[in-house]
């Protein structure tokens, strides 16, 4: 399994648990380590072009693949863990907290 595909995978299962979509147009590409870490990902640059040829409008990837120069049309978001990313999606990084 491709590993930048973690990233989405997890957020995927935190949007179910909470019942609540990941919005339209969003690319989600990193690794996600045993810690919530998240870590950088082959051909992130090739990637982000693509997301924006195909009109995504948003990208939350690993900081260390943030690109120098802006993609038109195309956010990206770097973020460092997973709880970063749930949050800036809306998704409250809490959820997998038990009571």
């Amino acid at each position: 399994m491709e590993p930048c595909a973690d990233l989405g995978i997890s957020v995927a299962v935190a949007s179910s648990f909470r019942d609540q979509a990941i919005p339209p147009f969003t690319l989600l590409a990193g690794e996600v380590g045993l810690a919530g870490e998240i870590r950088p990902i082959r051909d992130a640059e090739r990637r982000l072009q693509e997301a924006a040829r195909l009109g995504y409008r948003r990208a939350l990837v690993p900081s260390a693949n943030v690109p120098k120069e802006p993609f038109e049309g195309l956010h990206v978001l770097g973020v460092d863990t997973l709880a970063e990313a749930l949050d800036a999606l809306g998704l409250e990084a809490r959820i997998l907290a038990t009571s």
